[in-house]
């Protein structure tokens, strides 16, 4: 099973969890694969206490630089590797399911050309590996791309996001991905604080 989750709201990470936690429950092998990201996230030492083997980029943001590209292509094709291999090498693990938080941003940003996703679906297909990609698309095409490709696909829209964004001479509140007010065409500020509350 290939599942898709993007969108510009919030939880897609959190739901790829969500599908981790489930599967280890289940008995299954997991791989926890973050692009993007340096590996502190509070959900890796959680993810490694249950059994799930987490890898990442080594790369502290989301900043574009050469490295940038280059690691989140050398981890996307070790994993592509890793699955051909894991039933001849019996030094190496099978996983059942592999997560890959923000590889559809690296997709979006340029960093992961389609062919690699594609590649990776299908050895994970021919493996018996249920893949799990995450990420906020921005990209019309990429989002059908990857519509296309996958079995199950989640878009988490932001109904109440709390970097929405105010255009003050309208009071209305948009995504934050908007720079102006698709009413009136005024310049969009940051929205009112949000609620204090905890951001896990």
């Amino acid at each position: 099973m290939i599942y898709s989750v993007y969108g510009y709201g919030k939880l897609k990470t959190e739901a790829s969890i969500g599908l981790a936690i489930r599967a280890v429950a289940n008995k299954h092998k997991v791989l926890y694969a973050q692009f993007l990201k340096g590996g502190k996230s509070s959900e890796t030492k959680v993810l490694r206490e249950l059994g799930v083997t987490c890898v990442c980029t080594n790369q502290l943001g989301f900043n574009h630089t050469e490295a940038t590209e280059n690691n989140c292509k050398i981890l996307l094709n070790s994993i592509i590797t890793h699955i051909c291999s894991s039933p001849v090498q019996e030094d190496l693990e099978e996983y059942d399911l592999i997560v890959l938080d923000e590889l559809l941003v690296a997709y979006d940003l340029g960093y992961i050309p389609i062919s690699y996703i594609r590649d990776l679906i299908y050895e994970a297909k021919n493996h018996n590996v249920d893949i799990c990609m995450t990420g906020r698309v921005n990209s019309k095409t990429k989002r059908n791309d990857i519509e296309l490709l996958s079995d199950i696909v989640t878009n988490a829209y932001a109904v109440k996001h709390w970097y929405n964004k105010l255009c003050k001479a309208c009071n209305c509140e948009y995504q934050y991905h908007y720079e102006y007010c698709p009413s009136c065409g005024s310049k969009l500020e940051k929205s009112n604080p949000p609620k204090k509350g905890r951001d896990f």
